[in-house]
């Protein structure tokens, strides 16, 4: 995968101790939320960071990108000079990225870095994490031009087999209250309030549909930067944490990390929703090739805050392809477990999806061929069948197991059963 993880980010300079000298403290959930999507990012292992800035140089007809070998730049203009930071470019990503066909302008000047760039690289880099950058200045261009160079970006990367993270670098409204540094407009908080409600929902289509005039009048700086993020994200979907936000200075600061999605969670997820919704399906979420050339019993599991909402499952598949095996357990998980009533729009939004892909079973003979970690087991007896998932919170013992799965058969423990064990493969959004 080329993009390997992605970050929406805020800039102020404040948010440093050598410029705010106490005064970061105010936004210190925006700080530890930073410092974790950083670690995050560090973890994801990427050769480059691309970082999109709108304080680089800007131009109103092309995105902006310098090929210098080099750059640099410090905090000097917010009186904090030794915050100095020196990368590498990645001319191969860069020139990959020219070739693809976005409306690119090169430049051959180096530096100074800007403050957009600054900030998300002081939390990044470490002493021994110091990736290349590649630094795209945004442009007077359509959305749907700043979306493409998002999908151009993904495209260059896997072209040269480089992993990339993207940093979008971005403060929201400037205009949330009057003693901030630029006054009060209605416009503000309703522009973050939208634009927050979509990164949640990891919606970047209403990102893209938002009213222009609310933008303007909203005095954002972050919008464009997300655009072409949203274009990067529409080739390789991940899911979206909005980890903070926050606004005491009177600019909005939001801090948001996106994760790769397992394809299979995504698929129960977009059937779900829309399920439940009444909503359109975007099938092209079902078309990943293990699902479409792989036939598997398959169990879908939905947890809300920590609690089982629903799980329905097969012992062996039913249907022509994994993509529709999930489809069906899924809307039956939500929908028709009789243990809950369904799932309504309102849980949605904090509901966790479970895609568990079961082995065919094979006869054991004793509970010595079991391992309540490893295997799941069924046990039946004549038309009776009870079944049990491996490594499940409160399970500790193979007798356990049995036991409960036996209770959930009416089958008396004491009474001749049949046992088969299985092997399970989870797939789980990553925490």
């Amino acid at each position: 995968m080329a993009l390997v993880s992605a970050l929406f980010v805020p800039h102020p300079p404040i948010i440093l101790p050598e410029v705010g000298h106490g005064e970061e403290r105010a936004i210190q959930a925006t700080i530890t939320a930073y410092q974790n999507a950083a670690d995050h990012v560090r973890r994801s292992r990427p050769d480059t960071l691309v970082v999109l800035s709108p304080h680089a140089p800007f131009h109103p007809q092309a995105f902006t990108v310098s090929i210098a070998a080099q750059e640099s730049g410090h905090l000097g203009r917010f009186g904090a000079p030794q915050v100095q930071i020196d990368v590498e470019t990645d001319r191969e990503l860069i020139d990959s990225l020219a070739r693809s066909g976005s409306p690119l302008r090169l430049t051959t000047q180096a530096g100074p870095l800007d403050h957009g760039t600054l900030i998300p690289l002081r939390f990044l880099f470490t002493e021994s994490i110091h990736p290349q950058i590649v630094r795209i200045g945004l442009s007077g261009n359509s959305r749907e031009a700043h979306e493409a160079l998002g999908a151009h970006l993904v495209a260059a990367a896997e072209q040269l087999q480089r992993r990339i993270a993207i940093i979008a670098s971005g403060d929201l409204s400037h205009r949330l209250k009057p003693d901030g540094p630029y006054g009060y407009d209605p416009s503000g908080p309703r522009f973050d309030t939208q634009f927050i409600h979509a990164l949640q929902h990891n919606d970047f289509g209403a990102i893209a549909r938002m009213d222009p005039e609310l933008c303007e009048e909203a005095g954002e700086c972050g919008y464009r930067s997300a655009l072409i993020l949203g274009g990067a994200l529409s080739k390789v979907p991940m899911t979206c944490q909005v980890l903070s936000y926050e606004g005491p200075f009177g600019v909005g600061y939001a801090v948001a990390l996106f994760k790769p999605g397992d394809p299979l969670v995504q698929w129960a997820k977009a059937v779900i929703t829309s399920h439940v919704n009444g909503t359109t399906l975007d099938e092209n979420l079902g078309k990943h090739p293990d699902q479409r050339h792989h036939r598997a019993a398959v169990f879908v599991s939905l947890h809300r805050q920590h609690q089982l909402r629903g799980c329905i499952g097969t012992l062996a598949p039913t249907q022509p392809n994994l993509t529709e095996e999930i489809r069906h357990n899924a809307i039956s998980a939500c929908s028709h477990d009789p243990r809950f009533y369904p799932v309504i729009a309102e849980e949605l939004e904090d509901l966790e999806v479970g895609v568990d892909v079961l082995s065919a079973p094979h006869p054991i003979r004793s509970i010595d061929e079991l391992d309540v970690k490893r295997y799941g087991v069924i046990v039946s007896s004549g038309s009776r069948r009870g079944v049990l998932l491996p490594d499940i919170d409160g399970v500790e013992t193979v007798l356990d197991q049995v036991s409960i799965a036996c209770r959930k058969a009416g089958i008396d423990p004491d009474e001749p059963y049949a046992m088969e064990r299985f092997e399970v493969v989870r797939h789980h959004d990553p925490v």
